[in-house]
């Protein structure tokens, strides 16, 4: 699998070298030719891929989760160079957590659930659905998962949102991610009320940031004091 990823990257790598590719709408607000209320909305579970991942990181499978270690990855390890050091790098670099932990996880929250209750209602929109087929036609791909880091504290959790917009001719046309400016902090425990309701927390104001920019505005931040929530670990370990 990381052997398969390392050649795909080459490929791409070379291809975007080799080509003068005109660059696409990254960040802000939707394009200003785009009507929202005529874009359909699709909420789906976050289903990643080796590519779009940092090395050392890693999803929870059938979940809303990926359990980062990025930030410990050496930019080069002695002995360590080419394909064959980042293949090294990549599997050495990720983080497990207790099985039944991540078991617990991914069948006790779903983060595009949540999403998707915070923009339907009420709803401003005219179609918004979860989970349907994607079709890549004048449609808004929605997708919603958190970051897991490992800190001295405990586990701390970063909810996000990837909006990815097509337009009549399934062209990708934009593209946004949104993240909770400040992480939960964590102790040895925490309860699953507690966490959800963060996450409740959470992506309400990231559907904030979200509606201004489909909105045609930019979203200016504002700063408001860090929430601490004391978390509980599940008795799953």
């Amino acid at each position: 699998m990381h052997f398969i990823r390392l050649i795909i990257i080459f490929i791409i790598t070379a291809a975007l070298v080799g080509c003068n590719l005109t660059p696409q709408k990254h960040g802000g607000y939707i394009p200003e030719e785009v009507n929202i209320l005529d874009v359909n909305i699709n909420v789906i579970d976050y289903t990643p891929n080796d590519l779009s991942l940092l090395v050392g990181d890693r999803p929870i499978a059938n979940s809303s989760f990926v359990i980062s270690n990025f930030a410990n990855v050496p930019d080069f390890e002695p002995g360590m160079a080419g394909a064959l050091g980042v293949i090294a790098l990549d599997s050495s670099y990720e983080i497990h957590l207790p099985e039944k932990l991540e078991e617990h996880l991914a069948t006790k929250f779903n983060l595009s659930k949540v999403l998707f209750t915070e923009l339907e209602s009420p709803s401003e929109y005219s179609s918004i659905k979860f989970n349907g087929p994607k079709s890549e036609i004048n449609e808004l791909i929605l997708e919603s998962y958190a970051l897991i880091n490992i800190t001295e504290n405990g586990v701390a959790f970063n909810p996000q949102i990837i909006a990815s917009l097509y337009d009549n001719n399934g062209k990708f046309i934009w593209q946004n991610h949104y993240g909770f400016p400040s992480k939960v902090k964590t102790w040895k425990e925490w309860s699953d009320r507690a966490l959800n309701d963060f996450f409740i927390a959470a992506y309400k104001q990231l559907a904030i940031q979200l509606r201004t920019n489909l909105n045609g505005e930019i979203y200016h931040h504002k700063i408001i004091p860090d929430p601490v929530i004391k978390l509980n670990l599940p008795e799953v370990l």
